[in-house]
């Protein structure tokens, strides 16, 4: 008996292997086993060699200190098709339960308590990432799988959603695709469960790598073998209508796939390369992600001279960051804000990320010479209120956007530069000349992206000596603050960050003309003073915005 426990704490790792502890789980005085008056040996003559369950007591009491047991298993919010894919694979082979609480983000994974813990690693790491281990009595799991499938067979059965024709279901556990459909809805599933924003397919010299960015951070996914490559990209490339003989010059697609009955759409490019063709593909948002003005992590100050701006009948407000930056999120919740029944707004997009309802939107086809610039032509003829340029590239559109807002109307666009006044700058070499930005443009909003620390795990951290060092650098006398940090979790994958928020500046034109600075930042709206009051009140870290500052 005492061999077997020793095993049992072996196995989980739980660090002393004392008799001692045997003594205070059994509370036993005296632990001989040689001595045939002790204890020990008459509570298992009588026990352990007449009945057999008495072990299993023992091992549960032994572990139950140690391990997380689950008493009696409740099954909560656990999706039909997250079930039906863990019995499939797991538990009539493994007796295994699951169950998921409304307050919890992960599932839990219920397995009697004689498994081996290489085998509870194995099943996390090939079932999903957002999992944990409990374990409680084989009994409690054959009758809490019984109730299950009792309480399903009692409901009457759902219809399943139709799915339109020009739509594709990526449904990882449907058995009746092909192993190619399956890899790749398993690779499009994992993606969007990680939370990632694009997927890359990458073929080396030997073996293909997948990576998948999330929160701007590239992380391996998995690799597939060079064998399976072509068919993978064959299959990715018929459900975005691209050609699938040509691999030697670059193709954009696009898709819309339901996950988890939502619609996502996916946007598709290809690329030659040394060790065959490479594909990136970015994963939009749903609708239900996008955010207002207020969820975008503004200031009291920047959400004021924001909302002031969009109230203006006309004018130019300009979005301004490197890729990657937030600037079409940023865009988006400006053009929620200033939706009503009352304004015309009209968009030309490049492409058109998210369909937003009562807003007039347009696609960039360069093939018929529907471009920026024609498009933006055309839209003054429609009436329009408040006007949306994706992107400001040449002079042309340019000169066009500025006329529009000189003529009566509001318009907002993105421009890539990397500060606010590089914008003036960018502009002017595009033949404007500065009195035509000093009287139209309105607000020029600077934005990057950082990194949130993940609440899970948010834990107090102690200043470094770089640290210390950057804030002086900034002037920031900060010794009576607390900074944090995230020590890494489950919900995080020991990245101790879960999801982004933007940091933002705000800049206007300077109307005074006896100072001749072309631009002046409003006082306490740079990016580096917004980055670091959100590293004082808890949301990201100094390494976050030390990326993002040249200084």
């Amino acid at each position: 008996m005492l061999k077997i426990m020793h095993k049992v704490y072996r196995n989980y790792k739980i660090g002393r292997h004392k008799y001692s502890d045997f003594k205070e789980i059994l509370g036993l005085n005296i632990l001989n086993k040689h001595s045939k008056d002790s204890v020990y040996s008459k509570v298992f003559r009588k026990n352990v060699y007449k009945n057999a369950s008495f072990l299993e007591l023992l091992l549960i009491k032994f572990i139950r200190k140690r391990i997380n047991f689950i008493e009696k298993i409740n099954h909560h919010l656990v999706p039909q098709n997250i079930y039906d894919f863990f019995k499939q694979k797991l538990v009539n082979k493994n007796k295994i339960s699951i169950t998921k609480k409304k307050s919890e983000e992960f599932f839990s994974i219920i397995v009697p308590v004689s498994y081996r813990k290489h085998f509870l690693q194995h099943v996390q790491l090939s079932v999903f990432n957002n999992t944990k281990i409990f374990l409680s009595t084989e009994k409690e799991i054959i009758l809490s799988m019984s109730r299950v499938n009792l309480l399903s067979n009692g409901k009457s059965k759902k219809k399943h959603m139709e799915i339109p024709d020009s739509l594709y279901n990526i449904d990882e556990n449907d058995s009746i695709h092909s192993p190619t459909v399956k890899l790749v809805n398993t690779i499009i599933n994992r993606s969007v469960i990680r939370r990632a924003s694009d997927i890359h397919i990458e073929p080396r010299e030997s073996v293909v790598s997948i990576r998948i960015r999330i929160d701007g951070i590239m992380q391996f996914l998995m690799s597939i073998s060079k064998s399976e490559h072509l068919s993978i990209m064959s299959r990715i490339k018929i459900m975005s209508g691209l050609n699938i003989a040509e691999a030697r010059l670059p193709q954009d697609g696009r898709t819309s796939v339901f996950i988890n009955k939502e619609k996502r759409d996916i946007r598709v490019a290809t690329m030659p390369s040394m060790n065959g063709e490479r594909m990136v593909l970015r994963l939009l948002k749903s609708l239900n992600d996008l955010k207002n003005i207020n969820q975008l992590g503004l200031s009291m100050e920047h959400l004021s001279e924001l909302t002031r701006n969009l109230n203006e009948p006309n004018g130019l407000i300009l979005v301004t960051g490197p890729t990657g930056s937030g600037k079409t999120t940023t865009l988006y919740a400006a053009l929620s804000y200033v939706n009503k029944t009352t304004t015309n707004i009209m968009t030309i997009e490049d492409p058109i990320e998210y369909n937003l309802s009562g807003i007039n939107q347009t696609q960039v086809n360069n093939k018929i010479n529907l471009n920026f610039a024609n498009g933006l032509r055309a839209f003054l003829r429609q009436d329009p209120d408040i006007l949306m340029v994706g992107e400001i590239r040449d002079n042309e559109t340019a000169q066009i956007a500025i006329n529009a807002s000189l003529t009566g109307h509001l318009v907002l666009s993105t421009i890539h530069t990397n500060s606010s006044a590089s914008t003036i700058t960018r502009l002017i070499n595009m033949n404007i000349e500065y009195f035509l930005i000093k009287t139209c443009v309105l607000a020029i909003i600077t934005q990057r992206l950082v990194r949130v620390i993940c609440s899970n795990c948010k834990v107090i951290h102690d200043r470094s000596y770089e640290d210390k060092l950057w804030l002086k650098r900034q002037k920031y006398e900060s010794s009576d603050k607390i900074l944090w940090k995230g020590k890494g979790c489950y919900k995080c994958y020991n990245t101790g960050f879960y999801g982004r928020v933007g940091i933002f500046e705000m800049a206007k034109i300077n109307h005074d003309p006896e100072v001749s600075s072309k631009i002046s930042i409003i006082e306490n709206q740079t990016l580096i003073y917004d980055g670091i009051k959100k590293v004082f009140s808890g949301i990201t870290t100094i390494s976050e915005i030390m990326k993002i500052s040249r200084s």
